[in-house]
């Protein structure tokens, strides 16, 4: 890792389908990717409305995404380099070969900060790899999602 962290403060997408990736990640053919957190923030709940749940799953493909590089910004104090990593949001099909990592719940009314469970703290998208957020709920609550991350 050279030591760049990002952070992607993803648009509002509100799913249309069960489940549905929202946003996905791809590493640069040359380098890994370190995902250090993401905030899962839903809008227009009510408190009867049942816990939201998301995959964190790895994929083949880039199917039904189109690229959203404007939101993923170098943070400060991040060295002088081009950043590598590609983002791409939801805009139609699903990407194919999905392996779930992780499940998230959360209470649409609330906010989540979820850091990996595992001893690195982390996931590390290899080289050429794609991860993926995926919606899991029936019921379609407009949600957005930032993420930090590190080259």
């Amino acid at each position: 890792m050279a030591r760049v962290f990002l952070t992607y403060n993803g648009p509002e997408i509100t799913p249309d389908a069960n489940p549905q990736t929202l946003y996905q990640f791809l590493a640069a053919a040359n380098h890994p990717v370190s995902l250090k957190s993401v905030e899962l923030m839903p809008a227009g709940a009510t408190a009867a409305s049942a816990p939201l749940l998301f995959d964190v799953v790895t994929q083949t493909d880039a199917t039904g995404m189109t690229a959203d590089a404007g939101n993923l910004v170098k943070n400060l104090g991040s060295p002088a380099v081009t950043v590598q990593t590609s983002v791409l949001k939801q805009n139609g099909d699903e990407p194919a070969g999905p392996v779930t990592q992780y499940t998230l719940t959360l209470h649409q009314q609330g906010t989540r900060v979820w850091v990996p469970p595992n001893a690195d703290r982390e996931i590390v998208i290899p080289a050429a790899g794609r991860l993926g957020f995926r919606y899991l709920n029936a019921i379609f609550v407009a949600c957005r999602m930032r993420f930090e991350l590190e080259e």
